[in-house]
């Protein structure tokens, strides 16, 4: 591989807190159907939460900077993705008819004419989040979104999705939070006192200890789940992202607690994937910082989705550096 496509290539590696730099980036901007809102996770130096006796200090600590999506993949996200990969085939079932179907989260729907599929949102909200989703669907919408939507391939870039457990490549700049980001930017919160004793973890990912309510409003500490009732009468359980306006956490995500439970990268037995955060069909506990689930990788269900996270895009300070080695490169070809 030539000096200049190494350099196009680099990558710094997320453990020390930096990030992927591609060729795509140092090109003119293009327009995307899908765009995420990213809120930024720092605090390099925190340690982890110790839970109990039993697992001291097991997640939450994180020793670099990155970004998560504010809010679960919608609905309106997910059906630009079909719409662009899965007209003519679906062959990797990126569609799963329940997404139309089942009354309680019903929100995408397929229409076929002549052979082509097209998809739309349907039964209220396009910011609802979608489910009925694999962990396989959503390293797929990943690769999607690497690789710059549109025509973007789906099989390689952040997940090679020829193996049998795929994992994150190292440095990729879109991925499914690990378990430890997904944990941080839920419940972790730096200020002085925060947190169940003072320990900067709240047991919820409402900036709370004590339980939170589930009616919808733009009160604090509110969140989608089953409290002897559902938050919404029905049939649609599920709440628009950032619904509950004043129960965000710490760095500002919403919905990390209910809604849906969340995919992350975590390898937990043999290949099933990590899920966190709980459901509007599930009570509190499901909400808690103990509260951890998980299915196969190839497992959708219908209070199951996913949030994207992300390293942070290269400085003005990086892209010149960049460009300056890039021109050295060029010379010595």
């Amino acid at each position: 591989m030539g000096l200049d496509r190494i350099i196009m290539k680099m990558i710094f590696s997320k453990t020390m807190g930096l990030l992927a730099i591609t060729a795509g980036l140092m090109g003119a901007p293009q327009a995307q159907a899908v765009t995420i809102d990213w809120v930024s996770v720092g605090d390099i130096t925190n340690a982890a939460d110790n839970l109990n006796a039993s697992e001291p200090g097991v997640y939450g600590a994180v020793g670099y900077n990155y970004r998560i999506a504010r809010t679960e993949t919608s609905l309106d996200d997910y059906a630009e993705f079909l719409n662009a990969v899965a007209t003519t085939t679906d062959v990797h079932g990126l569609y799963n008819a329940n997404m139309g179907s089942v009354a309680n989260i019903a929100g995408i729907t397929q229409t076929v004419t002549v052979g082509v599929s097209s998809y739309a949102v349907t039964g209220g909200s396009g910011l609802r989040p979608v489910t009925y989703v694999s962990w396989f669907d959503a390293a797929r919408f990943v690769n999607w979104m690497s690789n710059g939507q549109g025509a973007g391939d789906t099989e390689t870039g952040t997940y090679d999705m020829s193996l049998t457990t795929p994992m994150a490549a190292p440095g990729a700049s879109v991925y499914l939070p690990t378990e430890d980001e997904w944990y941080k930017a839920a419940y972790y919160d730096p200020s002085i006192g925060a947190g169940d004793d003072g320990d900067n973890y709240w047991l919820y990912p409402t900036q709370s200890d004590a339980v939170p309510g589930n009616d919808v409003g733009v009160g604090s500490n509110l969140a989608n789940f089953l409290d002897g009732d559902f938050t919404l009468a029905g049939p649609n359980r599920l709440t628009d992202g950032g619904a509950f306006t004043g129960s965000g956490s710490y760095y500002g995500t919403f919905d990390q607690g209910g809604n849906v439970w969340e995919w992350n990268d975590a390898e937990v037995f043999g290949s099933s994937r990590g899920l966190r955060g709980g459901s509007w069909n599930d009570a509190e506990g499901g909400l808690r910082s103990s509260g951890r689930l998980d299915f196969g990788p190839a497992n959708g269900n219908f209070d199951v989705g996913f949030r994207l996270a992300s390293v942070p895009e290269p400085t003005s300070g990086v892209l010149v550096m960049l460009g300056c080695v890039g021109m050295l490169a060029r010379r010595r070809r």
